[in-house]
């Protein structure tokens, strides 16, 4: 059988009458893309699965229940959809909630939200399925980067932290590794680079600014060698402006990749979707009660193996440490 992942893992199936979904993408595996071999891989229970976890869209529209399709739809289906594991006692990573938000220690290797293919494996879902609550990002990390998260409650919640983010109320500190010496004799503590304005992976960076590209500053704040195999800087990050992939594309651009993270460069990797990435401290101002400061402090999640920077990647492995909390009032 031919490799089904040479075509992007989708088919387009375009319908010529009135009928139930499953019937036209067990036509079109048949009839049109037979090459492929998919009449191994998708049954009608298969395809029945793939509505559940949101892998099949109608016209751009994402579907969890079979629809009736007629001539003139378009149906795209994520056959093999990208699974995430679900991290035990989910809760107990919630360090801080009130009516409006939760502060959530994130682990690496899931992503916050739907992903495209799949709209079950994710922290919004997971969230909502243990709490009932329909809760809202409001910033995010990448699926390979652990740490920190602010979660909304309610849309008017998203909306308030959002405000907050625009005037750059909020504070964000990483932890990360990166590959080789950074010597900062050569680089300034203060980096910028200009983001091209686009929507895929891997996000591209420059040096010099220009139309369509978007301002990303990043404040090394403290770094240390660390002689292992591959030898690696330890840093500690301000981030200033919060672009999609921004620390890991810059830390790409100057040729000092996050470790493990080979979309942008890393030469080895520990885990797919797992990276040398920890959100460690965040702070803002309450927006809704603006004479408390919320200042979260959260421990490493990163091991040394043989002298080299591992992260604790492994769900059953995670002994989560509590996090340091401070509330005060201002």
């Amino acid at each position: 059988m031919n490799d089904p992942q040479r075509k992007g893992s989708v088919l387009h199936v375009l319908p010529s009458q009135q009928g139930p979904a499953s019937h036209w993408i067990l036509d079109h595996i048949q009839r049109v893309e037979p090459e492929l071999g998919l009449d191994q891989i998708l049954s009608l229970d298969r395809i029945q699965e793939l509505f559940q976890l949101g892998s099949i869209y109608l016209n751009k529209k994402r579907c969890f229940h079979e629809p009736l399709v007629d001539q003139g739809d378009y149906l795209r289906v994520h056959y093999q959809p990208r699974r995430y594991p679900r991290p035990d006692h989910l809760l107990n990573r919630v360090q801080k909630e009130d009516e409006y938000f939760w502060i959530i220690d994130k682990p690496s290797g899931v992503p916050c939200h739907p992903t495209v293919d799949n709209a079950q494996d994710n922290l919004l879902s997971w969230l909502a399925q243990e709490t009932g609550i329909d809760a809202k990002i409001t910033h995010r990390l990448d699926i390979g980067t652990s740490g920190l998260l602010v979660v909304a409650k309610s849309p008017l919640a998203a909306s308030a932290f959002n405000k907050v983010l625009l005037k750059q109320g909020v504070e964000k500190i990483y932890e990360a590794y990166v590959e080789g010496h950074m010597n900062f004799d050569q680089y300034p503590t203060l980096i910028t680079h200009f983001m091209d304005d686009e929507l895929w992976a891997p996000r591209h960076v420059h040096l010099e600014k220009a139309e369509n590209r978007l301002e990303c500053r990043l404040q090394v704040l403290e770094s240390e060698i660390k002689n292992g195999v591959p030898t690696s800087t330890w840093l500690k990050l301000r981030l200033e402006t919060g672009r999609t992939h921004q620390i890991r594309a810059q830390m790409g651009a100057l040729g000092h990749p996050i470790c493990s993270d080979q979309m942008y460069g890393a030469s080895f990797a520990c885990s797919k979707d797992r990276w040398a990435l920890r959100c460690t401290e965040l702070r803002f101002r309450h927006p809704f009660r603006y004479d408390e400061f919320w200042d979260f402090r959260s421990p490493s999640e990163f091991g040394q193996q043989n002298n080299t920077p591992i992260p604790r990647f492994e769900f059953e492995h995670f002994a989560h440490s509590p996090m340091t909390l401070a509330t005060s009032k201002i």
